[in-house]
């Protein structure tokens, strides 16, 4: 039984190449550790590899809904049928305090008063929180994107819910100035997870 064991471990050691082409060559035990060691080594590799690059570990669905988000770049639908950007992306100086700067990590648009508010992409819904001051935030995800949707008076959405390209999510509120505006943020997912503001001006086509 013995001999037979060992001429089997020799066939199949002849069949892995390398230093096993001698067919007489039997591992030791300190070998077993070193090829341990060797594979341990490789499946870290893999998880740092997928550590650091966030698309990796997307499914293929989210994958293909990164890259169609990725193609339509600069011309993605407003998430408003019509308005005006009254606050820009980046640094804006207070509209009273002209010493002062603000810093916007989306875009304002002014719209008519009780205006819809579209998905500007299909995807599935992240969250819906409540924030005082800003009312309802729908934030939905494009895979390795993320568009964020506030300043709502309602939603019609909930979390976990697939969406479709110009789903409404909800209603634009109107401010105690009588102003009606809905905030839109757009974000990317990099490395390690990170998340980067991105202009939405430069995503979403012109009005």
């Amino acid at each position: 039984k013995k001999a037979e064991k060992l001429e089997t471990e020799r066939e199949d050691n002849a069949k892995k190449g390398g230093q096993y082409l001698n067919p007489r060559y039997i591992p030791t035990e300190a070998d077993k550790e070193e090829e341990a060691r060797k594979q341990a080594e490789l499946r870290e590799r893999a998880k740092k590899q997928i550590a650091n690059d966030y698309t990796i570990a997307l499914t293929a669905e989210e994958r293909s809904l990164s890259s169609n988000f990725e193609a339509n770049r600069g011309r993605l639908p407003w998430p408003v049928a019509s308005g005006f950007i009254s606050d820009h992306f980046g640094r804006n100086k207070h509209p009273v305090f002209t010493k002062i700067e603000t810093e916007n990590y989306g875009i304002d648009i002014l719209t008519k008063k009780g205006s819809p508010a579209y998905a500007i992409f299909a995807g599935e819904v992240l969250s819906v929180i409540y924030f005082a001051g800003a009312g309802q935030t729908v934030i939905v995800n494009h895979g390795a994107y993320y568009t964020v949707y506030s300043k709502l008076s309602n939603v019609g959405v909930r979390k976990g819910q697939k969406i479709a390209l110009k789903q409404v999510l909800g209603n634009v509120m109107t401010d105690e100035t009588g102003a009606s505006k809905v905030h839109f943020e757009l974000w990317s997912i990099g490395a390690n997870g990170a998340a980067k503001k991105e202009n939405p001006e430069t995503w979403v086509r012109g009005q």
